[in-house]
């Protein structure tokens, strides 16, 4: 298979002067910006004071249009999680579409890590909208650490053990629903997720759980698809399939491996499988978008930074929660009038592999427009670690802890080129078919 097929946009985001080798979110052409814009193939806009919209671009506009892409019934996007544009090469039939759809790529947001960038897109909100600034990051509300794609906590970790003592975790985010909208409009609203986590966990903050229905592999997904779209003749669908199996695979054997390169054939040959085999007359009626939620990036072991649980301890007197981690960016909450003590002290620790910033850096730089700044303050943190390119960390918070996260030959997090840049494409099903 050719090398470089889909080469990065160099347009799209620029160098962050605050972390020189990372680069700052592009918010202007950004993830978030892709329900709105599905919808809008439906014919149904969202408010335009409260959201934001890819194909006000002239440019992304006309591609979405030669692509056929506007006045349809149903709309399905596929959310394949840790696809950035360099991970893309090891596409084939995928990239063959961007190619000759005019396919454009998109900025990821900060941190980019699973569950602010899929609040992102289903919320259709930047993180400092929504206020989902991580993986594991401090809620005032609950006064603890919050694992948010398990919506759990650091000390009852079982999932959705938010959900199950009463506490309503969609009230958590800063913005509502605009699937609440949706509904209104009387178009019907599917989630297709792993068994494992449909109905659960995130899925419970971004959108109502009676909308989420479970698949068993990706064969069954596409299956399931290709069923809702033909049983649904006549009435409008948005219908979002996310996969989690490249994000697994970047992990555990890295993000440009064999494995991951097996792992997006078998995800392209369902999608190719889906779209060959819809009905005729459904296809001409249906859009089909690709996209993903952030990029991954190698890990050299010998980079790990460890936090022990005697570093953990030796900071704890300068902290008023736990530390909080969302991959390759790590959350610090400092006690009053500790901020500069412990500056220093994580300076010693994470050296010239990563950048340290300042809540106040961090927004201006990597966040953007932000409500609630206080509030704010209080879930994203005083101080974050950003790692560098290949950089990873591991909180060892008991000295017996097992220690998986040496096996990772990939994470994300920070905002490196791959990390931040993820491929978009689209088209109307029945112009897909002709290929």
């Amino acid at each position: 298979m050719l090398e470089n097929l889909v080469e990065y946009d160099k347009t799209l985001v620029k160098e962050a002067e605050i972390t020189p080798g990372l680069f700052k979110p592009n918010y202007k052409r950004c993830i978030h910006m892709v329900l709105p814009t599905a919808l809008s193939f439906l014919g149904f806009r969202l408010p335009e004071k409260k959201y934001a919209f890819l194909s006000d671009n002239k440019s992304l506009r006309k591609s979405m249009e030669n692509s056929s892409c506007f006045d349809v019934e149903k709309v399905v996007i596929v959310v394949a999680d840790s696809v950035g544009v360099g991970q893309f090469q090891k596409s084939s039939y995928l990239a063959d579409i961007y190619r000759e759809l005019d396919g454009f790529q998109l900025s990821s947001v900060f941190p980019t890590i699973t569950s602010t960038a899929l609040s992102s897109i289903h919320l259709a909100a930047t993180p400092g909208i929504h206020g989902i600034f991580g993986h594991k990051i401090f809620f005032k509300e609950l006064g603890a650490v919050v694992d948010t794609l398990k919506m759990s906590t650091l000390s009852f970790g079982a999932r959705d053990a938010l959900v199950r003592v009463g506490i309503d975790v969609r009230a958590l985010t800063y913005c509502p629903s605009p699937y609440d909208l949706v509904e209104q409009q009387g178009i019907q609203h599917v989630e297709l997720l792993e068994d494992e986590i449909a109905g659960t966990g995130l899925s419970n903050m971004i959108y109502k759980k009676q909308v989420a229905h479970g698949f068993n592999n990706l064969i069954d997904a596409f299956s399931i698809v290709r069923r809702v779209l033909e049983e649904h003749n006549g009435k409008k669908v948005i219908l979002n399939l996310y996969t989690g199996i490249l994000d697994s695979l970047s992990h555990k054997y890295g993000p440009y491996s064999e494995e991951y390169a097996i792992g997006m054939r078998f995800l392209e040959d369902n999608i190719r499988r889906l779209i060959q085999s819809v009905r005729d007359d459904v296809a001409e009626r249906t859009a089909f978008i690709f996209v993903s939620d952030h990029g991954q990036d190698p890990i050299d072991a010998k980079l790990k930074i460890t936090f022990s649980k005697d570093d953990i301890e030796g900071l704890s007197k300068l902290l008023r929660a736990p530390i909080g981690k969302s991959g390759r960016v790590l959350h610090f909450y400092s006690k009053k009038d500790t901020e500069d003590e412990l500056m220093k002290a994580l300076h010693d620790k994470i050296g010239e592999q990563g950048y340290l910033l300042t809540f106040e850096e961090a927004v201006r730089n990597l966040v953007g427009r932000t409500v609630n700044l206080e509030m704010s303050r209080l879930r994203l943190g005083d101080i974050l670690v950003v790692l560098k390119s290949g950089v990873n960390a591991e909180i060892r918070r008991e000295k017996s802890q097992n220690e998986w996260e040496e096996q990772f030959c990939g994470s994300h997090g920070s905002t490196t080129l791959n990390e931040i840049t993820v491929p978009f494409v689209s088209g109307r099903v029945s112009l897909l078919k002709k290929r």
